[in-house]
Order: structure tokens, then sequence, then C-alpha cells
């Protein structure tokens, strides 16, 4: 099932959409507090580090969890700027 290219991205868009929707298929994801700002990680590497396309590494979450931390520190600083 070939759903993208290196070097053109999601080649399949539908495939890439169920992707994104797939939250149930995602059951590390499913009690963590990030999913809704999180897409899941790259499906090639969780396949190539996890086995399955739908696992995010734990570094991904980490990483996320990090960026998600700091975009509501700037939001808070951008709100008390403004202020």
């Amino acid at each position: 099932m070939r759903t993208s290219d290196v070097w053109q991205g999601w080649t399949d868009l539908e495939k890439r959409l169920e992707f994104m929707a797939g939250l149930e298929r995602r059951t590390k994801c499913q009690s963590c507090k990030l999913a809704a700002f999180c897409t899941g990680g790259c499906p090639a590497v969780n396949l190539y580090m996890t086995g399955n396309i739908y696992e995010p590494t734990t570094t991904d979450c980490h990483i996320t969890a990090v960026y998600i931390s700091l975009l509501h520190r700037k939001e808070k600083a951008v709100k008390a700027g403004a202020n």
C-alpha cells in the first residue's frame, strides 16, 4: 500500500486523511491529553521504529509535548503584552 513519496510527501490524499482521522487506531494516543494537537507522527518513522504506522515513537511524543508547552507559553506572553 503506497501512500506517499519521500520527495513529494503524501501522494494519496485519501490515505493521509484516513491516517490523520485514525485516533482509534492509535491506541497509545487515546489517553494522551495532547492527542487533539498531534497527528500521530510520521507514519514511515512509526513503522520503522515501532512496527506500526499508527504508533508514534516515545521521542515524537516528548517533542510534541515540549512544542505544545512552548506554544502555550508564547500565547500567554503575547496576551500579557497586549494588556
